[in-house]
């Protein structure tokens, strides 16, 4: 069903070929069924797809079954190979390609990696106005270091998924992608009552300085 995705590469032909061959075909379309549903963009489907060979190609070479968890040793083992070196962007995003291959449930749902408590290294399209956004809670709004920081953890969280959905622009943020994103957060709805206050007031912000086109 996806085979095409896989053309225009090196030795295309052979590409097709394992995808059509591999047990692991259904599987493989039933995860981007579910990508092509959430509308992620189809240059991002493409590249989890070649991910998503690759994974299976390297399990099936040495005779393993495919984990239910990204967590897995033999995963953790094989995320050590694919890319030792590399940004840590590129690592993320392999990694989060593996994850939705083998946890994506039977009805396509899944659930992207949330809540660590360090601020990671962001992308140069958000990077500046997450900074700005920081220091207009400090100097203008009076709000605690430790209620800036935990802002700053919550929209980064919210960058790294719309990455992975191909966002890579403030200005492309829609409605259906904040929508989702509260979604998949897991806990308690007032947990997912602060993240909303969060992005309703930093896309605000961005739209006041300019960043975006229409208020969110």
């Amino acid at each position: 069903m996806f085979s095409h995705y896989y053309a225009g590469r090196s030795s295309s032909t052979d590409y097709v070929q394992r995808y059509r061959g591999s047990p692991h075909t259904r599987r493989i379309d039933h995860v981007a069924r579910a990508l092509v549903a959430r509308r992620y963009r189809e240059a991002v489907i493409a590249q989890h797809l070649r991910e998503w060979l690759r994974l299976t190609l390297y399990f099936d070479g040495r005779g393993i079954s495919l984990p239910s968890s990204v967590r897995a040793p033999e995963v953790q083992e094989y995320l050590a190979q694919r890319l030792p070196g590399g940004s840590a962007s590129r690592r993320r995003g392999i990694r989060a390609s593996a994850r939705l291959l083998l946890e994506t449930d039977e009805h396509g749902h899944f659930r992207l990696r949330m809540g660590t408590a360090l601020v990671r290294p962001l992308g140069a399209w958000c990077e500046p106005a997450l900074r700005d956004y920081s220091l207009f809670l400090c100097r203008h709004r009076g709000l605690a270091d430790r209620t800036v920081r935990k802002r700053a953890r919550q929209l980064t969280e919210f960058a790294e998924v719309l990455e992975q959905t191909g966002v890579r622009a403030i200005a492309h943020i829609q409605a259906v992608h904040i929508q989702q994103f509260l979604t998949q957060l897991p806990g308690k709805p007032a947990h997912r009552l602060t993240y909303g206050v969060t992005l309703r007031s930093f896309l605000r912000w961005a739209h006041v300085d300019g960043r975006l086109p229409t208020d969110g």
